[in-house]
């Protein structure tokens, strides 16, 4: 995922969790949060160390 298709997931996490109009669907919020975790844990660029 590029930075751009980060922030339009926060940006629409942040839609579904503030706005009253949002549609309620439990589903597609644990969805973003999983993608966007996924992305926290492994940036694009870094590499893991091995031992």
């Amino acid at each position: 995922m590029d930075n751009g298709d980060y922030n339009r997931k926060l940006d629409e996490l942040d839609y579904l969790f503030n706005d009253d109009d949002a549609p309620l669907e439990p589903s597609r919020l644990w969805m973003l949060l999983a993608e966007l975790v996924r992305h926290d844990q492994n940036p694009p660029g870094e590499t893991k160390a091995t031992s």
